[in-house]
């Protein structure tokens, strides 16, 4: 039996190996430490979120207005339990480690090489472009599972839809069968279902947290506000960084700028992935994001529409995208590689 000195000998030898690691694969198991620790934070309030979006997407291809968010917890918990929040998070957590680690990671890639460049100099616009890149990157990587999760997610529409005329229907749908069904009905191009809309998203939204959390450190640190030997700031190397707690304001206060702007093609995305499988006049079909943007707005409006779920996804937004940031640095720090976050 092995004693405690052992046991720590193995760990540190352990943690000396993960230190010694490329740079590369510690952006890599940072960026996915951080993506399903943040993930997992807000699942109920991501798959709630979900369900109020795709809900003006009736199973019989009726018009319907999106639920309200008391009525869908209380739905979701009544058939399926408390667990039930958390249904689909298991996808989730398998698209957003690969999503994040390449996110995070490409996102250092790509502002490296630009600040080798010298064209932007070092100025907020570098992480706007890599932030950009770096999401799209991402994308093209893990779509599918987005959408396997998506669908997933959306088969608790049906419970939500009945369950005032006290009817529930229970559906069994995993990752596996969900993935059967597409690949039988719609072929490999069915796993790319919405992805423009998503391009077309992730561009401004990626770019945009990158952007406005680094814009907002640095004008913390050049206001004088961090001075050295304070509680408000770290130092690394000569290189004075803004504490934990700030990285948290100026990550919730990225996502929730980034969201804002692009929340309305979220929506759009969402409404893609899922309308194929309701019956229903095809007038009514999204084909493009631009087409779609008009057709949310015209039947739902703005805030029934194209915004539908945004105080909900406020409330995701600001604990995930602030954990994603503290966690990535944190878990950087812990490895010996330094991060320009």
């Amino acid at each position: 039996m092995a004693t405690s000195e052992e046991a720590g000998a193995e760990r540190g030898a352990r943690n000396g190996t993960l230190r010694n690691a490329h740079p590369i694969v510690k952006e890599l198991l940072s960026g996915g430490t951080a993506g399903a620790c943040a993930k997992t934070a807000v699942a109920p309030l991501e798959r709630v979120k979900i369900i109020i979006q795709t809900s003006g997407v009736s199973h019989s291809g009726r018009p319907m207005e999106p639920a309200s968010i008391g009525r869908v917890l209380r739905s979701i918990v009544h058939s399926e339990g408390v667990r039930g929040l958390w249904k689909g998070n298991g996808a989730s957590v398998l698209r957003v480690v690969p999503y994040a680690a390449l996110h995070f990671s490409a996102y250092e890639r790509y502002r490296s090489w630009l600040l080798g460049l010298g064209y932007l100099g070092k100025t907020p616009v570098v992480d706007l472009v890599a932030g950009s890149a770096a999401g799209a990157t991402a994308v093209a990587f893990t779509y599918p599972l987005d959408l396997l999760r998506t669908r997933l997610a959306w088969r608790t529409s049906a419970v939500v839809a009945s369950s005032s005329g006290g009817r529930h229907h229970h559906h069994r749908a995993t990752m596996a069968s969900v993935l059967a069904q597409l690949a039988r009905k719609e072929g490999i191009p069915g796993l790319y279902k919405g992805v423009s809309p998503t391009l077309l998203g992730i561009f401004p939204y990626a770019g945009l947290k990158f952007f406005v959390y680094q814009y907002l450190k640095g004008v913390y640190m050049e206001g004088g506000r961090a001075k050295e030997g304070t509680t408000g700031e770290e130092k690394v190397e000569g290189e004075r960084f803004v504490s934990t707690p700030m990285k948290l304001v100026f990550g919730a206060s990225a996502g929730l700028v980034a969201q804002t702007i692009t929340y309305p093609l979220d929506v759009v995305r969402r409404r893609m992935q899922v309308q194929d499988l309701a019956s229903g006049d095809p007038s009514g079909k999204i084909r493009s994001s631009l087409q779609g943007l008009r057709l949310i707005y015209r039947t739902l409006g703005v805030r029934k529409g194209l915004y539908a779920g945004l105080s909900l996804n406020y409330l995701k937004v600001v604990p995930s995208t602030a954990i994603g940031f503290a966690v990535y640095d944190t878990a950087k720090e812990y490895l010996g590689h330094r991060t320009s976050i």
